[in-house]
C-alpha cells in the first residue's frame, strides 16, 4: 500500500485521499485492499483472522476425525492379528487332535 502512495506515475497512485483511507480502514478490518492483487495466503489467513471461532472450530473436527480414523484403524489391525492368531491356534489345535 505504502509503494502505491509513492508511486512516481500517477495512475499508479490512489485517485485520492478517500480512496487510501478506504484501503487503511479494510486493512485494519482484515479484508482485502481495493487495487493490490493480494497474494493467495495473504487472502487465505485474513479469512482465518475474520472468522476466528468459525476457523477453530472446522479446525478441531478435522483433527478429531483424523484422531478417529487413526484409533479405528489401529484398533482394526490388533483385531485383524488377534484374528489370525486365534485361527492359526486352533487350526494347530484341531491338527494335534
Amino acid at each position: 500500500m505504502t509503494i502505491k502512495a509513492l508511486e512516481k506515475d500517477s495512475a499508479g497512485r490512489f485517485n485520492s485521499v478517500k480512496a487510501l483511507i478506504t484501503n487503511l480502514n479494510r486493512f485494519l478490518e482484515h479484508r482485502p485492499m481495493l487495487g493490490i492483487a493480494p497474494s493467495p495466503w495473504t487472502k487465505f489467513s485474513k479469512l482465518i483472522k475474520r472468522h476466528q471461532v468459525e476457523s477453530t472450530l472446522l479446525l478441531l473436527t478435522a483433527a478429531s476425525l483424523i484422531v478417529g480414523t487413526i484409533v479405528s484403524a489401529t484398533m482394526y489391525l490388533k483385531a485383524a492379528i488377534e484374528s489370525d492368531r486365534a485361527n492359526s491356534e486352533l487350526a494347530s489345535n484341531q491338527i494335534i487332535e
